[in-house]
């Protein structure tokens, strides 16, 4: 039985215009990262289908 992979996790927190976005971009970009910005995901959910508000 093989090993379960270990993952690291970055949180990037602060208020609005503090670079959170732009950090979590250049971290992305570093080969073994993903940048996933969860307000992203929310902000695009249909607003009328069974998950949205």
């Amino acid at each position: 039985m093989s090993t379960p992979k270990r993952y690291s996790s970055i949180l990037l927190i602060g208020p609005p215009g503090v670079g959170k976005g732009t950090q979590g971009k250049m971290i992305g970009a570093i080969p073994g990262f993903f940048h996933l910005a969860t307000g992203d995901m929310f902000r695009s959910l249909d607003k009328e289908s069974e998950i949205g508000l």
